[in-house]
């Protein structure tokens, strides 16, 4: 194919895409615009004084339609409450038992997956159920928008990537609606990483004293975090990864020494996959051998717990309580009395490092489905007839 055959192809993309995003608009006003700095690195195969490598810094955004929203909603911003206390930001009541339902289930993923516990495998439901779920359950939405040569970390490129959005928003909605009341009267929420979200407000800020309502960017709010690294949470490593840990048994480091997991350094967004595969394998050998200590189990192996089929489902979820109840998953307490195992929490220091780690990984779970998604070669995973508990570990 040629070039010019593949730049008409694009071009016909480009006009589909936005018919779509015309055709949507008509049906469904409420939109949401995602960005994010799309850097690369271009190496040329011979450098020279006129010829060298280059860094492209550009910005690529996302048009994403509502699913729960809809436009006959209250748009009355609530008033706080007089008096705010610290407890009110605790979960308390319904929203303990949520939170303990979806430890359990997180749990149960890991255990019906053994041959001491594969009954559960029938019980153990595939979605952790929330009050969103008939809107999650919807199909998203997303056109792309034309990715633009502008540095985000330039206020005034920051300020160009609002004006475009400003003006492709215009000529949307104006081919839409016939005009930009809709966008005056809904206006677009712009959503990006911590990093980019502070850069745009900032841009925004700028404008904040012009007469202008176009130019302050009004229909553009507001401005909010979205969090796509979550799965890339630097924290837990530099709590629980320490790199001269090597020779304390059954540290992250330790054990990925004795494991020979390659590329694991600390530095989580440098090589995520090698952090997650990890951490996901020294998880589910944790959580295993929390569940054969607590049942007195030869091993992960033994099947004497197997309970009748009639029974199967009860038993689940009153095994999975237990787990859940004795390991403390979920606890927002520092209370001593409420502490497991806390007259050996002084002494014994791979117990309580081992419920940090299962704790650490089961919060970030709650928040999306991180375990039995790696497959990568030298790594076990879900889908390998290997289990991790096979791995011989000669500490």
């Amino acid at each position: 194919m040629s070039p010019t055959s593949k730049l008409n192809i694009q071009d016909q993309a480009v006009d589909q895409s936005q018919a779509m995003i015309i055709a949507e608009l008509q049906k469904n006003p409420l939109i949401k615009i995602t960005g994010d700095n799309l850097d690369m690195y271009v190496r040329t195969g011979k450098q020279g004084p006129e010829v060298s490598n280059k860094d492209l810094h550009m910005f690529a955004s996302n048009i994403i339609f509502a699913k729960g929203p809809s436009i006959d909603m209250d748009h009355q911003t609530p008033k706080p409450p007089a008096n705010i206390e610290g407890n009110c930001f605790l979960p308390q009541g319904a929203e303990l038992e949520r939170l303990a339902h979806a430890n359990s289930v997180i749990i149960g993923r890991i255990l019906k997956d053994t041959p001491a516990f594969s009954w559960m495998a029938g019980h153990v439901p595939s979605h952790i159920r929330h009050s969103h779920a008939t809107d999650a359950s919807k199909k998203t939405i997303i056109y792309s928008l034309p990715i633009t040569d502008k540095n985000e970390a330039k206020y005034e490129e920051c300020v160009s990537i609002m004006e475009l959005y400003l003006e492709v928003l215009t000529k949307y909605y104006t081919e839409a609606h016939g005009s930009v009341v809709p966008l005056h009267r809904f206006r677009v929420p712009i959503g990006g990483d911590q990093l980019t979200r502070v850069r745009l407000q900032g841009a925004k800020n700028l404008r904040s004293l012009t007469p202008d309502l176009k130019k302050k960017l009004v229909h553009l709010h507001p401005i909010v975090i979205e969090f796509w690294h979550m799965k890339q949470d630097q924290k837990c490593f530099r709590a629980l990864y320490k790199k001269d840990e090597s020779r304390q048994p059954a540290t992250l480091r330790h054990l990925q020494t004795v494991m020979q997991v390659r590329g694991v350094d600390g530095k989580v967004k440098k090589n995520f996959r090698a952090h997650f595969t990890l951490i996901e394998m020294i998880t589910r050998i944790m959580v295993e051998e929390q569940a054969v200590e607590l049942f007195n189990l030869a091993d992960i192996n033994d099947i004497s717990l197997v309970p009748p089929k009639n029974v199967q489902k009860e038993k689940t979820w009153e095994y999975l309580e237990k787990i859940i109840a004795h390991y403390k998953y979920g606890s927002l307490s520092f209370k001593e009395e409420e502490t497991p195992h806390q007259s050996l929490l002084k002494d014994d220091e791979v117990y309580n490092y081992a419920c940090q780690v299962c704790h650490w990984v089961s919060k970030l779970c709650k928040c999306m489905t991180l375990l039995g998604k790696v497959t990568r070669r030298g790594y076990w995973s879900t889908q390998s007839t290997t289990s991790p508990s096979s791995f011989h570990i000669p500490i």
